[in-house]
């Protein structure tokens, strides 16, 4: 039987080395700030600051700069928040606009508590807008009821998905000749 002070040494060898595997250090790694432009973190924040001040932030840089998308926020901790931009062109308008309320720095400087966040991906992009054409033919032709169709508006979306046939056709054959040169 091993002796107690042996066993408290070899559990102390076996919880250090344990602690060392769970816990990844981000700047041991290669940081790759391509994969991460889209994303800006806000740092010497206050316990005073909420998501709503946050939120309210958002809405005036977005109309400031014309963002697609409000960016998302992400809490690391009390003192830093990431925002995660739909894009890493509207993350560096974001970095570039003059602003008194925050103090802002892209992803490659941020600090390791933000670094070692999980993925962290784009927010969803705005969805395309849609009609109720195709609904409305559909439900024409199983209740039989002809004056549901919109006649401009089923033309309207047939020549709208010619031109985006002919816009994919067009993108291969300049690739192919891209290639082939």
């Amino acid at each position: 039987m091993p002796h107690p002070q042996q066993q408290q040494q070899q559990q102390q060898q076996h919880s250090s080395s344990a602690q060392h595997t769970r816990q990844s250090d981000p700047d041991d790694g290669p940081f790759n700030a391509e994969s991460v432009s889209h994303v800006v973190e806000a740092h010497g924040l206050t316990t005073e600051v909420k998501t709503l001040d946050l939120e309210i932030f958002l809405e005036y840089m977005q109309k400031q700069l014309v963002l697609k998308l409000q960016p998302v926020i992400r809490w690391v901790d009390d003192c830093h928040a990431l925002f995660v931009c739909s894009s890493g062109t509207e993350a560096k308008q974001m970095l570039s606009h003059p602003q008194n309320f925050f103090t802002m720095r892209p992803m490659d400087q941020a600090c390791a508590a933000s670094r070692a966040q999980p993925s962290i991906a784009p927010p969803p992009k705005a969805r395309p807008a849609s009609t109720s054409v195709v609904a409305n033919r559909l439900l024409s032709h199983h209740l039989g009821l002809a004056g549901l169709r919109d006649k401009g508006g089923e033309s309207a979306l047939a020549a709208a998905r010619i031109a985006a046939r002919e816009g994919r056709k067009l993108r291969q054959q300049q690739r192919e000749e891209v290639w082939d040169e």
